[in-house]
């Protein structure tokens, strides 16, 4: 038999729109899907910059049913859903390409395609490129990214907390710097699972820990309280609600990185923040997405 022409393959395309953190969410959820999974996700801005587009390739038709069960197990209710049949191009090759690797700092973030490329120092984190919001291609993430490269040129870190670690890129990326152990939380068990995966794929596994937890009163967290360095890639208003929490979880002088948020939303979150002890140490702007780093008092 001979092999298929890629350059005429059939790609069937899955395609949604949904504020940020609906479309981030349902990113990594597809991304877990082990009877369906989509070789390549590509999650992009509309003109809206709050409402994201969600695009995953297939390159067999997927049971589009089984797709809105396995997502309304989590999350409910979904958004609407279209499948569509492209023709003429390989658009998972293509959607791969496009998630070319990214430098923040020290670190070179890349997909399994472009493994190749990577030299293998301690900066370099490979995250699959199905995972497309985890990958360093979204501002925020960049942006975190870069404040780490920042501290670690000054600082070290014992007790490390990754708020909301998704991908687990964050935690993976302290953890290889560090080399000390990291906590790492989530409120969706499919993102759990994949950093733990991730950890385990850049060889720092036995580093990182990993808990399904909404906010900062889990045992696990109370345990390993007060950290001297936490992260938080959310949300601006999670991000305002949770001050006093994160206030009360890190030590006098430990440093925080917030982000998640739009320039617009900065003000009030470095004011809250401000409110309850903290002094600005550096702001990191890419695109129109701000990320803060914050010294407590």
């Amino acid at each position: 038999m001979s092999p298929p022409d890629h350059g005429t393959a059939t790609t069937y395309r899955l395609h949604l729109v949904a504020p940020f953190e609906l479309t981030s969410r349902l990113t990594d959820r597809l991304a877990q899907m082990d009877e369906i999974n989509p070789p390549a996700i590509s999650m992009h801005e509309t003109a809206d910059p709050l409402i994201w587009a969600l695009d995953a390739y297939y390159q067999t038709r997927p049971d589009l049913i089984e797709i809105k069960s396995f997502l309304e197990a989590a999350i409910s209710p979904l958004p609407s859903i279209e499948l569509t049949q492209m023709e003429n191009e390989d658009w998972v090759a293509i959607v791969q390409s496009g998630l070319s690797p990214i430098r923040a700092g020290r670190y070179f973030i890349y997909g399994s395609h472009d493994r190749a490329r990577a030299d293998q120092l301690a900066g370099d984190i490979e995250i699959d490129a199905g995972q497309a919001f985890g990958t360093a291609h979204h501002g925020t993430t960049k942006g975190c990214l870069l404040a780490l490269d920042h501290l670690f040129k000054s600082h070290r870190y014992n007790n490390v907390l990754d708020l909301g670690t998704g991908t687990g890129l964050l935690a993976i990326a302290a953890a290889k710097i560090l080399r000390r152990p990291v906590m790492a939380s989530d409120i969706d068990p499919i993102s759990v699972k994949i950093s733990k995966e991730n950890a385990a794929l850049n060889m720092v596994g036995p580093l990182l820990r990993a808990i399904e937890a909404n906010g900062l009163h889990h045992p696990a967290l109370q345990n390993k309280a007060p950290y001297d360095l936490m992260i938080a890639n959310i949300l601006a208003q999670p991000l305002l609600q949770m001050a006093p929490d994160i206030k009360n979880n890190l030590r006098p002088r430990g440093h925080l990185i917030l982000s998640g948020m739009l320039c617009t939303q900065s003000r009030a979150v470095e004011a809250r923040y401000h409110g309850h002890g903290f002094n600005l140490v550096k702001r990191l702007q890419i695109d129109e997405w701000m990320t803060l780093i914050l010294q407590k008092r």
